[in-house]
């Protein structure tokens, strides 16, 4: 591991917060995410081994919710999702995704926990954390990893290319006012300014379409990158965004993804090792299949368990807790996962509380969990130990110790280029790992 001097740390937190590595509050006000004077380093070879994986099972994700929408293996997806989602799924076909995002823990090899195809950010945090970092090292820094900005912009540009006939040149990144990733979007949007378009951060209520097209106040533009979840759109006077998201001449990337990031879909992709019929589906190696622990759909019956034999899910669950995670198939933010291992800490509690009203028992958990239809159910996931790293955070006082839970999350297209995608790392003290949540960002370096 490679570390800064500690006395650079408050230095190296403003540079950070200054180029955008901060969550915008609901009141428009922000607070820094945090960063380290530590960074990790991965090797070129495991990235590269990333990079492939993370490509094929975000096909294979794409295949499988398709194939569940179709009626073609079980419908997993339509009971998780919104009515707004859903209208979204069933009317606008989505076969090519500009970008997503597999979140891994690599402690023991990698093992990839789920896909973020909604809002698959960090590209720019990520950048941010390890551009500061280096520039505070010095020239003797080892390599960063790929630029997930750059990345971004110019599968951005080609997905335009594709659609529009020549390169986007009019740009709204549709989000929400003070959207938590504000920061990160103004970073995405000054860097595609450099190269050459107009573009803008856009919100629903300022839509309006017209005899000349879409525009935003009385700007026109030519592409979206909609960086928004559909289901905020529920309920709010919003039609002009959601006929924006429904216009099939609109060149929207990515489109209404929701179906992709159901994560009993992950689990019809877990079942596909012993199911041929998901098997062919998916059209995944087994190698890459090998990746993706144990992970079943938490419903009463029987399965192969994770040592492959026979078992009543339910029981087998509830008898063993530090084996086995819970999470809310359509959820997000980490506010439904619970770590059977982490049960005696606090944030399991606040979760469960939140979730349910009161607190639980495992067993108890188990059985609320398997009872509670919202967002398709639960999903239950045979516990990877995650990679614990010692860092030390930055602030504007100084240096913090922290043993850290760490993840990597590695990008992917489907059905476009790759544009040279790359990988962010998070750490939290907390064994759900989330960036709004409290968790930071580490710079990632390249090794040999």
């Amino acid at each position: 591991m490679f570390a800064l001097d500690d006395a650079l740390a408050p230095e190296l937190a403003a540079r950070a917060s200054a180029a955008g590595l901060t969550v915008t509050l609901p009141d428009g006000s922000t607070r820094p995410i945090p960063t380290t004077t530590t960074a990790t380093l991965r090797s070129a070879a495991e990235l590269k081994h990333a990079a492939h994986v993370s490509r094929d099972i975000a096909s294979a994700i794409v295949r499988l919710a398709n194939a569940a929408l179709a009626g073609r293996v079980p419908d997993v997806v339509r009971p998780a999702l919104s009515p707004l989602e859903r209208h979204f799924a069933e009317r606008v076909p989505v076969e090519a995704l500009a970008v997503s995002r597999v979140d891994y823990f690599d402690g023991d090899g990698l093992r990839a926990l789920e896909l973020n195809a909604t809002i698959p950010a960090m590209q720019h945090y990520g950048d941010v954390a390890t551009t500061c970092w280096r520039s505070l090292y010095g020239p003797t820094a080892p390599a960063a990893t790929p630029s997930n900005t750059a990345a971004l912009i110019r599968v951005l540009t080609e997905a335009g290319r594709s659609r529009l006939g020549h390169a986007p040149e009019r740009v709204a990144i549709l989000a929400r006012r003070n959207d938590a990733q504000l920061g990160e979007l103004n970073g995405i949007a000054a860097a595609w300014r450099e190269r050459g378009p107009a573009v803008r951060i856009v919100y629903p209520d300022q839509l309006h379409h017209g005899e000349g097209g879409w525009t935003a106040d009385g700007w026109a533009f030519d592409f979206v990158y909609r960086h928004l979840f559909v289901r905020r759109l529920e309920g709010d006077a919003a039609p002009e965004a959601i006929a924006l998201l429904s216009d099939p001449k609109v060149a929207l990337f990515n489109p209404p993804a929701s179906q992709f990031e159901v994560k009993a879909v992950l689990a019809l992709l877990s079942e596909a090792e012993h199911d041929g019929d998901l098997a062919t589906v998916a059209q995944i190696d087994a190698d890459v299949l090998s990746v993706i622990p144990w992970t079943r759909r938490l419903m009463a019956g029987r399965s192969l368990g994770p040592d492959g034999r026979e078992v009543d899910v339910l029981d087998h669950v509830a008898r063993d807790p530090d084996r086995f995670v819970l999470k809310r198939s359509w959820d997000y933010g980490g506010r439904a996962v619970f770590v059977g291992s982490g049960r005696q800490g606090s944030g399991f509690g606040t979760r469960v509380l939140a979730a349910f009203g009161r607190p639980m028992t495992w067993a108890e958990l188990v059985g609320a969990c398997a009872s509670d239809p919202r967002g398709g159910g639960f999903i239950v996931q045979e516990r990877v130990e995650p990679r614990v790293e010692s860092h030390r955070l930055a602030t504007a006082e100084g240096v913090i110790p922290a043993e850290l839970f760490v993840d990597l999350s590695h990008y992917a297209s489907v059905g476009l280029p790759d544009p040279g995608w790359g990988a962010v790392v998070r750490g939290s003290t907390d064994d759900v790992v989330n960036i709004v949540g409290g968790g930071g960002v580490i710079p990632l370096l390249m090794g040999a």
